[in-house]
């Protein structure tokens, strides 16, 4: 699947970014940097969160930046929300035959986690980049390969939980779904995920508030499940769900 040329725009604008916000790698400051904006208690707190994710280097990600926190809590949050459904886009890649694209996903989240701090993350899509190198004609469901998506992935969304969310996020203000179109969408689910189809996270995503609305306390189950990529137990999440009528 192709990614759209403005989110390619934003990754590079990204890049960018850091590129010119880095810090020189000396032990010494370079003299005529302008000093950075003290952190206000919002971001204090935020960093305070950010600090207690296992195999997060706050510390590093800031020295990187200079210690701008506002650009740090930024760049972070950029990043999580551009690469958070990367693990689809290398599933979708493998499925076409396409292991270039696969590795060069799984080389970017290394490379610009790893820049930001997140080690633990950068370490997982480091296994996951020589996994795909080592054996070209890996196929997704290969369980090696299926392991290492699920923990970039899990990775992801303990940054994520971490972050606070968008002000403007609609998800608090979702309303369930009509019926009809829950049973379609359901449906839909069940088929994909029958097929352990990737497409099924893509169409999660997409329905992603308003399905929490509708399904309540089993939907943060269900979207970890499809998260970790293990289709089969979600697939009987879901028909338990639709079982129980939820």
């Amino acid at each position: 699947r192709e990614v759209p040329a403005e989110e390619k725009g934003a990754r590079l604008e990204l890049t960018e970014a850091l590129n010119s916000n880095q810090a020189p790698f000396s032990s010494v400051p370079a003299t005529g940097h302008s000093v950075p904006p003290a952190p206000t208690f919002q971001q204090e707190v935020t960093l305070a969160q950010l600090a207690s994710v296992p195999g997060l280097d706050v510390a590093r990600g800031l020295d990187v930046l200079r210690g701008n926190v506002e650009k740090y809590l930024e760049l972070l949050g950029r990043f999580v929300e551009l690469h958070a459904a990367d693990m689809t886009r290398v599933a979708d890649s493998l499925s076409a035959g396409d292991h270039d694209t696969a590795q060069r996903l799984a080389h970017t989240i290394k490379g610009t986690g790893g820049t930001l701090g997140a080690e633990h993350l950068a370490a997982d899509a480091g296994r996951l980049e020589k996994m795909l190198k080592a054996n070209l004609d890996a196929p997704l469901d290969d369980p090696e390969i299926k392991a290492a998506m699920a923990a970039v992935s899990q990775e992801m969304l303990t940054l994520a939980a971490a972050l606070p969310s968008p002000p403007d996020t609609p998800e608090a203000d979702a309303e369930p779904l009509d019926p009809e179109t829950l049973s379609q969408v359901l449906d839909e689910l069940d088929s994909l995920l029958t097929q352990s189809d990737a497409a099924a996270i893509e169409l999660f995503r997409k329905h992603a508030a308003s399905l929490r609305a509708s399904l309540g306390a089993p939907f943060d189950a269900f979207a970890r499940q499809l998260g970790n990529y293990d289709f089969e137990l979600a697939l009987q999440t879901l028909q338990a769900l639709r079982q129980h009528g939820r």
